[in-house]
């Protein structure tokens, strides 16, 4: 297989109907220079000429869509999308609860998980779908701090089923 380019083939501007050497691109580059200030200082048009035309085209846009997504580059897309979204989130739920294990004061982002207060964290990931869910249901509610707390995982197995966390017993033993 060859490393060397294509050569340029004369093509006319959709725009001014000039010709110009193009590599498949369709306007000149003094009319894209052009559309790209006019739709800088228009967005508000462009805005709504785009909402226009989904509302005529929303069955072509999402049937193009799940094609998109079954392909390698959507699903590489998709993935990355939510892993960020995800980190995104559990970020704003740690900052929310004040950064740190409220037990131990552990700060490893990696380590910290959203602790139910008042228990049934396992049917509430069953009823919100998860993990993400749960957070999500957190964050609708303005992140409660009567019903949720941030504990690092080991001090969230500690205090499961209703156990007293190792770190307040030791803290009772030493005072």
């Amino acid at each position: 297989m060859s490393t060397e380019k294509l050569p340029p083939f004369t093509n006319t501007c959709s725009r001014c109907k000039r010709k110009f050497e193009s590599h498949g691109i369709k306007c000149c580059d003094p009319c894209r220079e052009n559309l790209r200030l006019w739709r800088s200082n228009n967005m508000d048009k462009v805005r709504k000429r785009r909402k226009v035309y989904r509302q005529k085209h929303l069955e072509e846009i999402n049937r193009k869509k799940k094609l998109w997504v079954k392909t390698a580059g959507g699903q590489k897309c998709r993935t990355a999308t939510m892993w960020k979204y995800k980190t995104n989130l559990r970020s704003e739920m740690i900052a929310a609860y004040g950064g740190c294990c409220s037990c131990c004061g552990e700060r490893e982002y990696q380590f910290l998980t959203l602790e139910h207060k008042l228990g049934g964290g396992f049917k509430h990931r069953k009823e919100t779908s998860g993990s993400l869910g749960a957070i999500l249901d957190a964050k609708r509610n303005g992140w409660p701090r009567d019903l949720y707390t941030v504990l690092c995982w080991n001090c969230n197995m500690s205090v499961r089923f209703g156990r007293e966390c190792p770190h307040k017993r030791k803290n009772l033993l030493f005072a």
